[in-house]
C-alpha cells in the first residue's frame, strides 16, 4: 500500500488538482513498474525518446509517501531544480511538514534514469518502515494526511517551478 501504492495515488491525485489549471510548462504525469526489478519503467521511458529530455526541467519521483509521520520527510534533489531548496523548504514549513534535505545517498527509485540523464530530480521520501516489501504494507497502515500534505508540497513546488 506504501511501496507504491501510495505513490500512485498521489500522482493520481495531483493530475486530478492540475485538471483545467493554466500551468507552463506542460505537466506530464507517469507512474513507472518494475522499480524494484531494475527501474526497467522509468528506463524505458528515459531511453524511449518519446519525451526530449534536455526539455525536461523537473521529475518528481513519488513512491512511498504515507507512512513515518512522527519523522521529517527525506526531501532527496539532484541537478539544477527550477526551485531553490531554500524555497521548497519554505513551502513544507508553510504547510507543516518536517523536511530533511539531502542531495546524496538516495538511489534506486525511478529517479535515478531521469537524474543519470541531467534532468532535475525531486523524491519526497516518508521513510523506511518494518512493513518495507512486506506483506504487511497494507491500506490500514498508511497515513493519509502524511500523503496529502506530501500532496500539497509537490503542488506548490511545481506552481513554483512554472513561475
Amino acid at each position: 500500500a506504501d511501496d507504491n501504492a501510495s505513490g500512485v495515488a498521489a500522482v493520481m491525485e495531483l493530475a486530478r488538482q492540475f485538471v483545467g489549471e493554466q500551468v507552463a510548462p506542460t505537466l506530464i504525469f507517469v507512474t513507472f513498474s518494475a522499480e524494484e526489478h531494475g527501474l526497467f519503467g522509468s528506463t524505458a521511458l528515459v531511453s524511449s525518446g518519446l519525451i526530449e529530455l534536455d526539455t525536461v526541467e523537473l521529475m518528481v519521483n513519488m513512491d512511498m509517501a504515507a507512512r513515518n509521520a512522527g519523522q521529517p520527510v527525506l526531501l532527496y534533489h539532484a541537478g539544477d531544480l527550477p526551485v531553490s531548496v531554500d524555497e521548497i523548504t519554505q513551502i513544507a514549513a508553510s504547510i507543516g511538514l518536517p523536511v530533511t534535505v539531502a542531495s546524496e545517498g538516495v538511489g534506486g527509485s525511478d529517479q535515478l534514469p531521469f537524474e543519470r540523464s541531467g534532468v532535475p530530480v525531486l523524491f519526497p521520501f516518508s521513510g523506511y518502515h518494518d512493513d518495507y516489501h512486506g506483506i504487511d504494507d497494507e491500506i490500514d497502515r498508511l497515513e493519509f494526511d502524511r500523503l496529502q500534505a506530501i500532496v500539497s508540497l509537490v503542488r506548490e513546488v511545481v506552481i513554483a517551478a512554472a513561475r
